[in-house]
């Protein structure tokens, strides 16, 4: 189908052990918990099955560490048609896989502990069969979850394949290198790693972070293309806004709102993954669209698209952001991360029914 859609995911994937608790210990005190269980997480990896359960052809780079918990966690992505093979194998080395420890609170609050582990322990290079999907992607997708010099590694190569490259800034806290934003085609945060990102690069004369907190989400998003358009001009900001939809500007000011999907409070069962579903369903939608248009770009493609019309790039990306936000107001309405990710069968139904 000439509307296929090939992604590759790249980032962390753990071994989540959930712990329901009355409260936490003190220093030196042992408690009894409540209950326990495990799942599959790591924004990679939920995104890889949002990814494939939205239709397209995913793999996935991330380590798999050399313990019991690697079968597990390769099955849940195969499970759901992510292609593993891409994904790097530390057997032998000692190295667990990762993990995340979270201790559930009666409140409803979480305190977490994640041990990197496989997820900060890859080879230094990218190998054959890594680069061969690579170079066949339509999308790269990354996170911070992994350190940042495997995803400016993979960015890197990418662009010189003339690869659209997506960062979700979910993950690590820290200020984005600049060497990785060159890279990158669309940045995607909340809004908190919004505000973050905006006090990492803020010029001398914008105003202070206390000063910031008082604009709104539009002219926010602004300042922060302003922000980066000195490490990269063409760079877009994908601001995901939670129970008020999603906010899209490029390098010359196009603007593109969405609204959320409607979900009643008492619906609501865990918004875990939707940022992650979100960004997946994104990428799939806007990239599909752009090939229904005979607008998408790709070196690796046979024939030449048509010459690209402005305002057909921004339906496709309104469209693509329509879908993401159908997609991650389902996805809050079923516990669990991954079980909680639709297909694509329950997106287009739902889009149909319940226009947003």
């Amino acid at each position: 189908m000439a509307s296929k859609v090939t992604v590759l995911v790249c980032g962390g994937i753990n071994v989540d052990r959930f712990f329901k608790v009355n409260r936490l210990p003190h220093k030196g005190e042992t408690l009894l918990g409540k209950s326990m269980f495990n799942g599959v997480g790591g924004k990679a990896a939920n995104t890889a099955v949002a990814c494939s359960k939205l239709g397209a052809d995913t793999s996935f780079i991330g380590a798999f560490g050399d313990d019991s918990y690697t079968e597990t966690l390769e099955n849940a992505l195969k499970t759901h048609n992510v292609c593993t093979q891409t994904a790097y194998r530390l057997k032998g080395s000692g190295i667990p896989c990762g993990q995340a420890y979270i201790f559930s609170l009666p409140d409803g609050d979480n305190s977490i502990i994640v041990v990197p582990a496989a997820n900060a322990a890859w080879p230094l290079k990218l190998n054959e069969l890594q680069m061969s999907t690579l170079k066949q992607s339509d999308c790269i997708l990354l996170q911070r979850e992994v350190p940042e010099i495997y995803n400016i590694r993979i960015a890197q190569v990418a662009k010189q394949y003339g690869i659209t490259v997506m960062l979700d800034m979910g993950g690590e806290d820290t200020k984005i290198s600049p060497q990785l934003l060159q890279f990158v085609d669309i940045l995607s945060p909340n809004e908190s790693e919004l505000h973050r990102l905006i006090h990492f690069f803020l010029p001398p004369k914008m105003p202070t972070e206390t000063g910031f907190a008082k604009f709104s989400a539009m002219k926010k998003i602004k300042k922060a293309c302003i922000a980066l358009q000195q490490y990269n001009k063409n760079l877009c900001v994908l601001l995901k806004r939670g129970e008020n939809g999603a906010l899209f500007i490029d390098g010359q000011g196009n603007v593109i709102q969405q609204q959320a999907m409607k979900v009643s409070q008492s619906a609501i069962q865990d918004t875990t993954g939707a940022g992650d579903t979100f960004l997946g369903a994104f990428a799939v939608e806007y990239i599909r669209q752009c090939k229904l248009a005979n607008i998408w770009k790709h070196p690796a493609s046979q024939g030449q698209p048509q010459p690209q019309n402005e305002q057909t790039r921004l339906q496709c990306i309104a469209y693509g952001m329509k879908f993401a936000c159908v997609a991650a107001g389902l996805s809050i309405q079923t516990k669990g991360t991954i079980p909680s990710i639709p297909d694509l069968k329950d997106v287009v139904c739902t889009s149909l029914q319940h226009p947003i």
